[in-house]
């Protein structure tokens, strides 16, 4: 067996971070793929071979090498670029850490990192849609977007804004026994950093389906 029974490879053209199928016989025993002399990760399935476009890849032939041997495709493999994102607007334009924000544009694929201010946020990215969590220690300031394509960076700011603060209405036992649980209740009690009796702090729950509690100290 020899490795010049390659056929063809599907795509012909694509951006770094691709997949590639090549297609041929006697693709066995693989020791390399290249694109363009670029070393390449690859993998066998179903009895052809899938290969990524490497980072520094350029245009030119593709090269598989088996134990048996190496073939170059006669005809060259494009690499494109990817286009830069671009943000056009985002929604809301404010709000505090833990806020849900879209942000709107376009070649917003491939996704690798979303920041406020420079402050990395958890994100999601589907089907060119992209919306991000404002991070808990971010600053007012833009939002970039960077992708496999390039970075951008909002020409506004978002402004983070701070949640009001804990309201106590009530609560329960009013007198107790050190250890004891007390339940407490009021209005805006879910991020809760500290609870403290008396300038003392106690241990406290504070689950999203159950009141804020606390452990006397």
């Amino acid at each position: 067996a020899d490795a010049r029974a390659v056929a063809r490879r599907s795509p012909s053209e694509g951006a770094t971070g691709a997949s590639v199928e090549i297609t041929g016989a006697n693709l066995t025993d693989l020791v390399a793929v290249r694109f363009n002399g670029v070393e390449a990760s690859f993998r066998e399935l179903a009895g052809s071979l899938v290969a990524t476009v490497p980072s520094t890849a350029t245009t030119g032939p593709i090269s598989v090498t088996t134990a048996a041997g190496t073939y170059v495709t006669a005809s060259a493999f494009t690499v494109t670029r990817l286009a830069a994102p671009v943000i056009s607007g985002f929604t809301p334009t404010a709000g505090a850490a833990g806020t849900s924000v879209r942000i709107d544009g376009a070649n917003l694929t491939g996704v690798t990192s979303v920041r406020f201010n420079g402050v990395d946020a958890s994100f999601l990215s589907f089907g060119g849609s992209l919306s991000a969590t404002v991070p808990n220690n971010a600053t007012s300031g833009p939002i970039t977007v960077i992708t496999a394509g390039g970075t951008n960076t909002s020409a506004s700011a978002f402004t983070i804004t701070v949640g009001p603060g804990p309201v106590i209405t009530s609560f329960t036992p009013t007198s107790a026994e050190i250890g004891t649980s007390v339940e407490i209740r009021g209005l805006y009690l879910r991020d809760v950093t500290a609870v403290k009796f008396n300038g003392v702090s106690a241990v406290f729950t504070n689950s999203l389906f159950r009141p804020l509690s606390a452990l006397v100290p």
